[in-house]
């Protein structure tokens, strides 16, 4: 577990402090009980100032937290997910209707639910995300899939250089957010566009949805923050 020092999407190092959670379960982990490993850490959720960015201030290693044999969040896996990723679709149709890309890469697209509705629009299709590492360099069904960090893949080398980013429920598991976006604009097409949907933090707030608030999520963006 680290310790941030400074904003992820800003810098800021002066921070005040929201939430104590002191022995905050790990969630969305399935696996062999073992009473000797440790199953809580110790958490802080932080608000930056000035900014107003709120985040957590223990970063889990994310190679804990998403291996592909105890991470067992499927997008595809629940009729919940299926109509969100449906209203994700139709709102992407409002920017690429009548359009078709060369290449398409889902960032964080875990069982490849999201970028199969999308072959459609796109020459070359792509997913990033570690919990495929088992089927790392592979493609399925015309979809090349890269086993790793997002931070571990060239845009601009290792595929077609994007002209299309879709990034679903993603970028708030991400320690360095602002790095990533970065690293996007310096790796895909001129034109390339991205689409980028995140939970709310000013919703979580408002319906009291405390339990939203867990070590895979980093940071917690509202829209003046993102």
């Amino acid at each position: 577990m680290q310790e941030i020092t400074e904003c992820g999407i800003s810098g800021a190092k002066d921070f005040h402090l929201l939430w104590n959670l002191p022995g905050l379960p790990l969630t969305e982990r399935f696996g062999p009980y073992d009473p000797n490993h440790k199953l809580a850490f110790d958490q802080e959720l932080l608000i930056s100032l000035p900014t107003g960015h709120v985040q957590l201030r223990n970063q889990v290693d994310p190679k804990i937290l998403y291996n592909n044999t105890e991470y067992s969040f499927r997008t595809g896996g629940s009729n919940k997910s299926r109509r969100d990723v449906n209203f994700f679709h139709s709102y992407l149709q409002r920017f690429t209707s009548g359009r078709s890309f060369n290449s398409v890469v889902d960032v964080g697209g875990n069982d490849l639910f999201v970028i199969r509705g999308l072959t459609g629009i796109g020459r070359h299709c792509a997913v990033v995300d570690p919990i495929c590492a088992s089927i790392d360099g592979q493609t399925i069904d015309g979809i090349k899939v890269f086993g790793r960090f997002v931070e571990e893949v060239d845009f601009s080398s290792d595929m077609a250089p994007p002209d299309l980013v879709v990034c679903r429920h993603t970028l708030e598991h991400i320690t360095n957010p602002r790095q990533v976006i970065d690293q996007w604009f310096r790796q895909c097409a001129e034109d390339c566009l991205y689409v980028v949907e995140i939970p709310c933090f000013e919703n979580l707030v408002e319906s009291l949805r405390f339990d939203a608030v867990f070590h895979q999520h980093v940071h917690y963006f509202d829209l003046s923050s993102f």
